[in-house]
């Protein structure tokens, strides 16, 4: 937090990895579930955001999904605390092979 503030960054992308049998994910979250304390501008350009990733993904003909299972409710989470501080957070998720090669529902990993 102490590096944060101090550097104060405009886009913050908070990475981490899931189930080895999910895709990708980025945000924007379950819109059921966004914190009405989230400002809307940050909201507007994490969906801008969302579209270019996903045009990316669907060039090279990747599976992902967003809007559904993380949410941007919980102010506490990495991808939350920038947009309550005038940065945008994007959290991004990509399915874990636990440094081996693995076989998922969706082929190889």
């Amino acid at each position: 937090m102490q590096q944060f503030y101090h550097w104060r960054p405009n886009v913050l992308i908070d990475v981490h990895e899931m189930y080895s049998d999910k895709t990708y994910y980025f945000a924007p979250g379950d819109i059921k579930r966004e914190n009405p304390w989230l400002p809307t501008r940050g909201r507007d350009l994490t969906e801008k955001m969302s579209t270019f990733h996903a045009k990316a993904l669907d060039r090279i003909g990747s599976f992902y999904f967003s809007k559904e299972g993380f949410d941007d409710f919980y102010i506490s989470k990495g991808s939350t605390i920038p947009d309550l501080h005038g940065a945008t957070g994007i959290l991004m998720e990509q399915a874990s092979s636990r440094g081996t090669i693995r076989e998922t529902e969706n082929g190889i990993l």
